[in-house]
């Protein structure tokens, strides 16, 4: 994969990850979240304290 491709993919999950922030307090978000935690996924760290955050 490119590195130009690797970093396209890396802005669609950061911005994925800031629509299910801040839509952190719906029900399926959070299993949503959760899951990302569960997959120790690279936001697994920023999952946990939008969860936090409540």
């Amino acid at each position: 994969m490119s590195i130009l491709k690797k970093n396209e993919n890396e802005l669609i999950d950061s911005a994925a990850l800031h629509v299910l922030t801040f839509h952190r307090k719906l029900p399926f978000v959070k299993l949503l979240l959760r899951q990302l935690i569960e997959d120790k996924s690279a936001f697994a760290e920023d999952a946990q304290i939008a969860l936090d955050s409540d």
